[in-house]
């Protein structure tokens, strides 16, 4: 067996950290270091996600997915010569962005509320990433056939898979359809729709 290392980690496309002394009422998840959103307009958080009308109160997205496969591959036999992995790293980063609508920053209540939900999406997207994939893909038909059970790899395929970046797109498209579902989930059932009318509730003190 190939010894694969999944490596994850976890950047901020803003790095400040809120002063929770000044936000009592903001419940942050259990591991969650929470930093200040970026205060964005109607018009572009239309643009962040333009899949959601009105344009939502708070937004949370990755602005990178990475995903690296380092490794080392070996030749075996000629004619035709086939590769297989030796060991390696697969290195998964993401950096995570939180916008908020910039007229509802400045209200503490509101900024409280808005806040409170978007760290749920903060949380799972760290899940997904550090805990997640790397207890997931070890279970992968191909990263375990290949990676660590160390099938051996046609000449093509290895070219055409493995020093392109379309393996690692494979892993991103499994990343991105985790990502999804649970933001599906945050943003649907009674419970979010509680959290629209409570958000409701405060427009009114703008």
């Amino acid at each position: 067996m190939a010894t694969l290392n999944i490596t994850p980690s976890v950047g901020y496309a803003n790095d400040q950290l809120i002063s929770l002394s000044q936000y009592p009422g903001l419940r942050v998840p259990p591991g969650i270091k929470p930093r200040e959103p970026d205060p964005v307009n109607f018009a572009r958080m239309s643009q962040l996600a333009p899949n959601k009308f009105p344009a939502p109160a708070g937004l949370t997205v990755p602005t990178d997915m990475s995903v690296k496969l380092k490794g080392v591959w070996a030749p075996v036999g000629k004619d035709p010569v086939q590769w297989q992995f030796q060991n390696g790293e697969l290195q998964l980063a993401v950096t995570i962005a939180v916008y908020i609508i910039e007229n509802y920053r400045p209200i503490p209540k509101l900024f409280e509320l808005i806040m409170s939900h978007e760290l749920l999406h903060v949380q799972d997207e760290i899940d997904v990433a550090t805990q997640f994939l790397p207890k997931e893909l070890p279970k992968d038909e191909w990263v375990k056939k290949f990676l660590i059970d160390q099938s051996k790899v046609d000449d093509a395929a290895y070219r055409n898979w493995f020093t392109t970046d379309k393996f690692e797109n494979y892993v991103r498209d499994t990343w991105v359809l985790e990502r999804n579902e649970r933001g599906k989930g945050r943003d649907s059932g009674p419970g979010y729709e509680r959290y629209k009318l409570d958000v409701a509730k405060l427009l009114p003190k703008i």
